[in-house]
């Protein structure tokens, strides 16, 4: 029986919520799939990680949001060889890609869109707005509009998406590899030296102005106010580089209890050691894998109101304003603060609002139902002409 090929293209392959979906569905699929997976720049890490996998990837070494007429050439000679069944893009570059190949491969091959973030024109660069905008006036021609959270869908479809084929598939966890694990918990809190019993709360992500570090740096040292042996932890790329973050670290004296680990593959033992996961995105996020991975692991989650964070959260964490360091700190120490019978029960339930709702197995049968019937709909267009 012939596989269903799929050809996934993804502006890069760094370390994001992005390039983690993707690695998740492509991973966890039906073997009667065959995915391959071109990125328009260079090769990031997510790649070993795919190739690890057995899933071909193909990197066209592109400048960021500046498309060579080489790279293109690269890229249609890539699909005409893989000859897909069906496209599927992965954010504004990507899905502008999709929409290109789609015209030059023969036959009716579907190109399905996937965007990732809120819409937040103001943040983004000059050449960004224009992609954005090149989305809008193309999205009428996408087989499926796939979003990730409902926030997502409306903002773009109140610029002028359309909405005629929106998907909401929302981020998936592997509740088998976040899991609470109380051996690991103590085990990184030894590595840095955390003393016994002392709390300790992070922020997993990599440093950019949308992830607001600033705000956790603010709301750490108002908690340390309030909770003196309190520990701290970043981790993502860059946050143990940042002199931005050293700067502001030396400012609100927290060098001895913050901890930055820089970018680590090893997530799920990094949430283990957690008491509290901070998320203090100002923007653009649609819906924070790191919410999910940190309720898995039966966190209190303390988010800002972005992106479906406060649907997914529900009533079990804390939902703030960006730029509140205020409500961010009392929303910890709050937590902090209950027994130890209730911060269990709170973690049980925590991570069975995620096995009941967020598990990567129902994420992928659900692309994948998604794309059965994409395909379907082709065929049956093909054969009507």
């Amino acid at each position: 029986m012939e596989r269903t090929r799929i050809l996934h293209i993804i502006t890069g392959l760094y370390t994001g919520g992005a390039e983690n979906m993707l690695r998740k569905l492509v991973t966890g699929m039906d073997p009667r799939f065959h995915n391959v997976v071109i990125s328009l720049r260079d090769p990031g890490p997510m790649v070993p990680l795919l190739q690890q996998a057995d899933v071909e990837v193909h990197c066209l070494d592109m400048p960021p949001g500046r498309p060579t007429v080489e790279g293109l050439k690269r890229l249609l000679h890539q699909a005409r060889q893989f000859d897909p069944h069906l496209l599927q893009g992965w954010m504004y570059h990507g899905n502008l890609a999709a929409s290109m190949l789609r015209r030059r491969l023969p036959g009716p091959v579907p190109a399905a869109w996937n965007i990732r973030q809120t819409l937040a024109l103001a943040d983004e660069k000059p050449g960004s707005r224009v992609v954005v905008w090149l989305n809008k006036l193309l999205s009428a021609g996408a087989a499926a509009m796939v979003y990730n959270s409902a926030v997502s869908a409306q903002q773009h479809e109140n610029y002028g998406f359309s909405g005629e084929r929106r998907v909401i598939i929302p981020n998936g966890v592997d509740i088998s590899l976040f899991q609470p694990d109380a051996e690991e918990k103590q085990a990184l809190r030894n590595e840095l030296n955390i003393p016994a019993g002392a709390p300790l709360v992070g922020l997993v992500a990599r440093y950019h102005p949308i992830k607001d570090h600033p705000t956790f740096i603010r709301a750490a040292a108002r908690i340390r106010q309030a909770l003196p042996d309190c520990h701290f932890l970043l981790a993502g790329a860059d946050t143990d580089s940042s002199e931005v973050l050293a700067d502001l670290s030396r400012h609100h004296a927290l060098q001895p209890c913050l901890h930055r680990l820089g970018e680590r593959r090893d997530i799920p033992r990094i949430m283990n050691s957690l008491d509290v996961l901070m998320v203090t995105s100002s923007a653009v996020e649609g819906f924070p894998n790191v919410v999910i991975e940190g309720m898995a692991c039966g966190l209190k989650c303390v988010v800002t109101d972005i992106g479906d964070s406060r649907h997914v959260v529900a009533e079990l964490g804390t939902v703030t304003q960006p730029g509140d360091d205020r409500a961010l700190a009392a929303g910890v120490v709050a937590h902090l603060a209950l027994d130890a019978e209730q911060r269990a029960q709170h973690a049980g339930q925590c991570r069975q609002r995620v096995v009941d709702r967020y598990t990567i197995r129902a994420v992928v049968d659900e692309y994948q139902l998604l794309y059965d019937g994409l395909l379907k709909r082709a065929s049956a267009a093909g054969k009507a002409v």
